[in-house]
C-alpha cells in the first residue's frame, strides 16, 4: 500500500483533476495542511483520500467516490460544488465544517456519513440541489446543523435506499427539504428540528420520533382503496396534529387496503397531512384537515381540473376526474396541488390552487385561475410546457419564489398578474405577454426570459398618427446568448381575419422599456374596434405575441372660413398660440396621438400650448350646434 503524507504549512495546488486509486488501486493520500482546488476529484478502486487539520480543499465540478473508495474529512475546510457522486460500496465520512453546495447522488450500497458537522448548503431557490439514493445506498446524518440559505433540498430515496437523521437541525428561510421516500426505502427521523416534508410511497418504511413540524404526504396509487380519517388538528399551530403517543398507518388498519407503505410517528407536534392521488386509486377522506391534496397525472392522460378552491371546508366533494375516485367529507383542504408527468395534458380552469409542478413532456394550460403558493410554488422541470391565460400567480405568504422553472421547461404567460419572486434556471425559458409583475425574474445558467407589452391604448381617432408604445426586452442567464432581434407590429379587426402590417424591424438586439415602438397612421380607416398585435422574435424565430384592443373614433372637420355656425381653428400648424373662432363655444378638448386628453378649457378663444411637446394632436370644440374636430400639428 502506497501512503502519501503531506504535512506543510503553506501549500497550494490548483489543477484540473485529482485521481486517487487509479495507478495504484490501494493508494492513500492524506493531507493535513495547504490549499487545494480541483475541477474534478475521483477516488477509485480501494483508494482513500483523508483531509484533516488546516486543509482547505475545494472541488468545483465533480467529486466521485467509486468502488470501495473512501473519503474521510475531519475538521478541515472541505467544499464540494455542483455534483457529489458515490457508487458501488464507496464510503464518505464528513465531520467539522463542510460546504455541500452540490447535488448528491448515491447508488450501489454506497454510504455517506455526516456526523457532528456544520453543513453549509447555501441555496437561492427551492430545489437548487438534490439528495438522491438508490440500490441500497443511503445517508446517515447525525448531531449536525445544516444551513440552507433561501432554498430547500429536493430529492428521492428509492430502490431500498435509506435516509437516517438523528439530532440534526435545519436552518432555512423556507421549509428546508422536500424528499420522496419510495421503492422499499427507509426513512428515520429522530429528535430533529427545522421543518421537513416527505412524500411517502411504494413500500417505504417511515419512522419519525420527537421531531416537530413535518409535512407527511401519503401517495395512493393504482389499486389503493382508502376510507380514512386523519388524526385531528389539535396542535397549537393551525391545521397541525399533535401526536402525544404512537400513531401508525398501514394496510392493516380499518378502511385501508392495497397500500404497501408503513408510517410510525411518536411524540411529535406540528404534523401536517397531505395526499397525492394517482390514477385508478380510490380515496375518501372524512373529518380531517389536509394541508394539501395533490393530483398526479401520468402517461398520455388528458384531464380538466375545474372548481377547486383553497382553504375551504367541504361537507361533500368529489373531484371531477374519470381516472380515479377522490372524495372529501366534512373536511378542510387548505391547498389543492396539481402535478403532471410523462406526456399527460391538464387544463386548470376557474380554480384557486396552491401549487403546480410539471415534469417530463407534460403540457398544462391554466385559464382564469389563481395560484397562491400555499401548496408550494408554480413551476416545472424536464421538457414540460406551461401556458397561462388571464390568471394570477401570487405569493400570499413567505418570501420564497412563487415561480420556478428548471431544466428545459418552457412557459408562456398571457394577460396575467404575477406577484412575488421568480427564478428561471438551467436551460428553462419563460415569456410574458401583456403581464403585470412586481419583480424581474432572476435568470441563472443558460436560462432565458423575454417580455412583450403593448401599453393600454383604449381610444384614438381615424385620420391620425397613433403612437404605439410598450416593452420589448429579454434577460439572459450567465451562459445564454439569445437575443430579441426582430419585432413586428400589425393591426386587424377583432375577428383577426386580416392582419395588416404596421412595422417590421430588425436589429442586433432590442431592449426597449416603455418606449415608442412605432407610429400607426389611421388615415382612411373606418371608425370602430381594432386590435394591435406585437410579435417578438428570439434568434430569428417567433417567440411571443400579444395584442391590445383600441377604438378609433370619427372626427368632424370644417374648411368653411366664413364659419357661419361653425368653427375656425388657426394657425395650424402652430408653435404655441392657437386661436378658436366660432358661435357659442362651450368647451375645447385636446387629445394626444394615443387618445389621451391633455388639455381642457371652457370657451376660451386663445389657447397657450407652450407646455405641450411637439407632435400630432386632435382638437375637439363643443358648441351649441355640435362638436367640431380637427387634426392639430404642434411644432417646437
Amino acid at each position: 500500500m502506497l501512503i502519501v503524507l503531506l504535512v506543510v504549512n503553506s501549500f497550494f495546488v490548483h489543477g484540473q483533476n485529482l485521481l486517487v486509486g487509479f495507478s495504484d488501486p490501494d493508494e492513500v493520500i492524506t493531507l493535513t495542511s495547504g490549499n487545494y482546488s480541483y475541477d474534478t476529484v475521483f477516488i477509485l478502486n480501494n483508494g482513500e483520500l483523508n483531509l484533516a487539520g488546516s486543509v482547505n480543499f475545494t472541488v468545483r465540478n465533480l467529486i466521485g467516490v467509486i468502488g470501495t473508495g473512501r473519503l474521510n474529512v475531519e475538521n478541515s475546510g472541505f467544499i464540494a460544488k455542483n455534483i457529489f457522486y458515490m457508487a458501488d460500496s464507496a464510503e464518505a465520512n464528513l465531520t467539522g465544517t463542510v460546504g455541500l453546495s452540490c447535488s448528491i447522488f448515491l447508488t450501489g450500497h454506497s454510504v455517506l456519513n455526516i456526523d457532528s458537522a456544520i453543513v453549509n448548503i447555501q441555496m437561492t431557490y427551492k430545489g437548487q440541489y438534490s439528495w438522491a439514493a438508490a440500490e441500497n445506498a443511503g445517508i446517515n446524518l447525525s448531531n449536525s446543523k445544516c444551513y440552507l440559505g433561501a432554498g430547500a433540498l429536493g430529492g428521492n430515496f428509492v430502490d431500498s435506499s435509506f435516509f437516517h437523521q438523528h439530532k440534526t437541525d435545519y436552518i432555512s428561510d423556507i421549509l428546508p427539504m422536500t424528499m420522496g421516500i419510495g421503492g422499499n426505502s427507509s426513512l428515520l427521523v429522530d429528535s430533529c428540528s427545522g421543518g421537513m416534508e416527505y412524500v411517502i410511497s411504494q413500500g417505504s418504511n417511515v419512522d419519525i420520533n420527537a421531531t416537530d413540524f413535518i409535512v407527511v404526504w401519503y401517495t395512493f396509487e393504482q389499486g389503493d382503496t382508502v376510507d380514512y380519517s386523519y388524526p385531528p388538528a389539535n396542535s397549537s399551530l393551525s391545521g397541525a396534529s399533535n401526536i402525544t403517543g404512537d400513531y401508525y398507518f398501514a394496510d392493516s388498519i380499518s378502511g385501508v387496503s392495497g397500500v404497501d407503505f408503513t408510517v410510525h410517528i411518536s411524540k411529535s407536534d406540528y404534523i401536517f397531512w397531505g395526499i397525492i392521488s394517482k390514477k385508478l386509486s380510490s380515496v375518501t377522506v372524512n373529518n380531517s384537515t389536509l394541508i394539501a391534496s395533490g393530483f398526479y397525472f401520468t402517461d398520455t392522460s388528458s384531464s380538466l381540473a375545474k372548481g377547486f378552491f383553497n382553504s375551504q371546508y367541504y361537507e361533500g366533494f368529489t373531484a371531477p376526474f374519470t381516472d380515479r375516485l377522490f372524495q372529501v367529507n366534512n373536511s378542510t383542504v387548505m391547498a389543492w396541488n396539481f402535478y403532471t408527468d410523462d406526456t399527460s395534458r391538464l387544463v386548470i380552469d376557474s380554480s384557486k390552487f396552491g401549487e403546480y409542478v410539471g415534469f417530463g413532456n407534460s403540457v398544462v394550460k391554466v385559464l382564469n385561475s389563481s395560484c397562491d403558493g400555499t401548496g408550494g410554488y408554480f413551476g416545472a422541470t424536464g421538457l414540460s410546457q406551461t401556458y397561462v391565460y388571464n390568471s394570477q400567480i401570487t405569493r400570499t405568504s413567505g418570501t420564497q419564489q412563487i415561480i420556478n422553472f428548471q431544466q428545459y421547461a418552457r412557459a408562456w404567460f398571457y394577460r396575467s398578474t404575477i406577484t412575488g419572486a421568480m427564478v428561471v434556471n438551467d436551460n428553462a425559458e419563460m415569456y410574458f405577454a401583456n403581464c403585470l409583475h412586481d419583480n424581474e425574474p432572476v435568470v441563472n445558467a443558460n436560462g432565458y426570459f423575454a417580455e412583450a407589452w403593448i401599453d393600454s391604448i383604449t381610444s384614438a381617432f381615424v385620420d391620425s398618427i397613433v403612437l404605439i408604445t410598450g416593452k420589448v426586452y429579454g434577460i439572459n442567464g450567465l451562459f445564454n446568448t439569445s437575443k430579441i432581434n426582430r419585432y413586428r407590429i400589425e393591426y386587424s379587426l377583432p375577428d383577426t381575419s386580416n392582419m395588416i402590417l404596421i412595422k417590421d424591424t430588425s436589429a442586433t438586439s432590442f431592449n426597449l422599456f416603455n418606449q415608442t415602438l412605432t407610429e400607426w397612421n389611421t388615415h382612411d380607416l373606418l371608425p370602430g374596434e381594432y386590435l394591435i398585435w406585437l410579435t417578438i422574435y428570439v434568434d430569428g424565430n417567433p417567440a411571443l405575441s400579444c395584442s391590445r384592443g383600441i377604438y378609433l373614433d370619427k372626427t368632424s372637420y370644417t374648411k368653411d372660413n366664413n364659419h357661419t355656425g361653425k368653427v375656425l381653428i388657426y394657425p395650424n400648424p402652430t408653435g404655441k398660440l392657437l386661436m378658436i373662432k366660432g358661435d357659442d363655444i362651450q368647451a375645447v378638448y385636446i387629445y394626444d396621438g394615443n387618445g389621451r386628453k391633455v388639455l381642457e378649457t371652457n370657451g376660451r378663444s386663445t389657447l397657450d400650448l407652450g407646455k405641450l411637446p411637439g407632435g400630432v394632436y386632435f382638437i375637439k370644440v363643443k358648441t351649441a350646434r355640435g362638436i367640431f374636430g380637427e387634426k392639430l400639428v404642434l411644432r417646437k
